[in-house]
């Protein structure tokens, strides 16, 4: 696969800033219903609370969750993740983007809490450049932080495990893998997914 399909660029046309909203906004919707998921996003399609966990009506509306959820947070970025709160719910966070309409934080009605949004920021330049492939600056900073190779970096709970398999930088995935305890392999994010349940539930080889 190559690197940066399910970034951005396979997504939305440009990242979320605060000028464009509205055109991000189209771009994921056209995405969501071209895969099926735009139901899920918008409530439509509800949790099927009363399903056993292992049901394939309740697997399958996880793995579309999952799919929206991580789309959403690849097109928005570090930047705009560590100002939101972590959720299990696409639609919670896409009517959360939508109720703030990007706004600066001070504006909006909910700001995370100093010392959750301060942890996240501390793991940004880790963030970004396991995103975009930048695997010298990645493994620069994991050499002077090395426990940040297992940390939770981003309000999802995703490691940089997780990121290099949303952002399909095989380079990054590999070289993390060479590094990580056995143990580390199976971290889950807040929505108790190891980066190999992704990789599974978006089809990578």
């Amino acid at each position: 696969m190559a690197a940066g399909n399910f970034g951005f660029a396979g997504i939305v046309t440009e990242k979320l800033t605060e000028e464009n909203y509205e055109n991000w906004k189209e771009c994921l919707k056209s995405y969501f219903k071209a895969k099926g998921l735009w139901d899920v996003v918008t409530g439509k399609e509800a949790k099927p609370e009363d399903e056993d966990e292992t049901s394939p009506t309740y697997q399958e509306w996880m793995r579309k969750n999952a799919m929206a959820l991580h789309a959403i947070q690849v097109s928005c970025g570090a930047d705009t993740m560590s100002k939101l709160r972590g959720r299990e719910s696409a639609k919670f966070e896409w009517q959360l983007l939508a109720e703030k309409r990007y706004l600066p934080v001070a504006e909006s009605k909910y700001v995370a809490p100093v010392d959750i949004t301060s942890e996240i920021t501390e793991y940004q330049t880790l963030y970004k450049a396991v995103e975009q492939g930048d695997w010298n600056t990645a493994r620069d900073f994991i050499r002077n932080k090395p426990d940040s190779v297992r940390a939770k970096i981003t309000l999802n709970g995703d490691t940089a495990l997780h990121i290099a398999v949303m952002a399909e930088q095989i380079n990054i995935l590999k070289n993390l893998i060479k590094i990580m305890l056995p143990k580390d392999l199976e971290l889950q994010n807040e929505m108790g997914y190891t980066a190999f349940s992704i990789a599974a539930i978006n089809g990578f080889q």
